[in-house]
């Protein structure tokens, strides 16, 4: 469904944005 699309690329897109905060604080 396009629900679980945009729940999956918020989930990836959320991910990769706590990925970006912590290289940042390392």
């Amino acid at each position: 469904t396009a629900f679980k699309r945009k729940a999956k690329k918020y989930k990836e897109e959320n991910e990769s944005l706590i990925y970006d905060s912590k290289r940042v604080t390392i």
